[in-house]
């Protein structure tokens, strides 16, 4: 800044160049930290989880299942099952949760939050329903929100 307290052009070119260069390499880093592993919205996050406890809050509740939801037609794209699953949980009815966001957490997942549904109660056990839809149909954009 010179003498008058006013910015010239050449600082303000140093600056910004500056700020996108940290820009470029936070975007490398978040990058790598993305491409690393599959994320908690896939399919391949879920599937080795299932019989496994998860977290709540203070209720604890078990994968059953990740269940296919099919295929979707877009056009003449035919979008696969990995983008979009339903994950299966299984809880008792003592503590039943309300259908909202919740946290869940796992340690080999980490701690997630997810919109739980209950869907059934067959007998002591109640059953809840979280679905995973990753398509983006929109042209131009990212497929993985």
């Amino acid at each position: 800044m010179n003498t008058q307290g006013t910015v010239t052009r050449r600082e303000l070119l140093i600056v910004g160049a500056g700020l996108a260069g940290t820009a470029l390499v936070a975007g490398f880093v978040g990058f790598g930290v993305l491409a690393s592993g599959p994320g908690p919205f896939a399919r391949a996050s879920w599937t080795p989880l299932v019989g496994s406890n998860l977290q709540v809050g203070r209720t604890s509740l078990r994968l059953v299942a990740v269940r296919d939801l099919g295929s979707l037609r877009y056009g003449d794209r035919l979008l696969g099952g990995q983008e979009h699953f339903a994950l299966d949980f299984a809880g008792t009815p003592d503590a039943p949760l309300a259908s909202s966001l919740h946290a869940i957490e796992h340690p080999q997942l980490g701690r997630v939050q997810m919109f739980l549904s209950p869907v059934d109660r067959p007998g002591s056990v109640l059953t809840y329903e979280a679905i995973v839809n990753r398509f983006n149909i929109n042209v131009g954009r990212s497929n993985h929100v």
